[in-house]
């Protein structure tokens, strides 16, 4: 998973390639039991509203989110697992089909409060599966979604956080590389010849760049004892 060794891509080029296989990778019962444990978090904070789900990959999450009642809204930014999503839903009645994102718009950089891609503003925001370890700039994305949330916004996040006898054992060179550049320790996941940067942060990281515009209310290590964390955050 940690090879560097490979042409390194963009993410979005990345899961463009592995799209085909994507449901299967995260079919396994581990990450099974991590989803159940996200959704029955969310539900459990979330009565109603609008949800946005960012970087929403091949819509995993879409039907728990449409049968919890929630206005759904779907934001990827890679076609091929985007178009995965698209062909899920293609049959739910019209009632129950999210809003698709559309690709031109898919770029939250670009957002802001008066020209989003939202009929409304969003109650919450579900970015499952390690989707903030790709973004370079956090305190631009909590100012971005302060932006197009409303008041009482929730921001639920699934950080990829890998533990420290890993990250000192088998990623030791990009831990000193890090020191090194004084920045965020980083590595390469990677699928047949290709390779994309993670970006590892930590949960102090995360919380300092949302600085007065989120707080974080909760974190939650998921499925007992893995790599990913849920951090809960409240708009300020």
């Amino acid at each position: 998973m940690w090879g560097n060794k490979k042409k390194m891509v963009s993410a979005e080029r990345y899961y463009n390639k592995i799209a085909a296989e994507y449901d299967d990778k995260l079919s396994i019962e581990k990450d099974t039991i991590i989803r159940n444990e996200i959704r029955e978090y969310l539900t459990g904070n979330l009565s109603s509203g609008t949800v946005l789900d960012f970087g929403g990959g091949t819509g995993l999450d879409l039907k728990w989110l449409v049968d919890s009642e929630y206005d759904v809204v779907f934001c990827e930014p890679a076609e091929m697992m985007r178009a995965k999503a698209l062909a899920l839903t293609e049959n739910w009645p019209a009632a129950n089909k999210p809003k698709f994102v559309d690709l031109a718009d898919s770029n939250f950089a670009n957002w802001t409060a008066e020209n989003n891609p939202f009929d409304a503003k969003i109650n919450a925001v579900l970015a499952n599966f390690g989707v903030i370890n790709y973004i370079e700039d956090l305190e631009h994305f909590f100012s971005i979604f302060e932006a197009i949330t409303e008041k009482d916004a929730q921001l639920f996040i699934n950080l990829l956080s890998i533990p420290p006898k890993i990250k000192y054992s088998k990623l030791w060179k990009n831990v000193l590389k890090a020191i090194v550049k004084r920045r965020t320790i980083r590595a390469g996941s990677s699928f047949e010849d290709i390779t994309h940067e993670t970006i590892l942060y930590s949960i102090s990281d995360i919380e300092k760049a949302a600085k007065t515009k989120f707080k974080l209310t909760n974190t939650k290590i998921l499925g007992g004892n893995t790599d990913f964390t849920l951090l809960h955050f409240t708009k300020i």
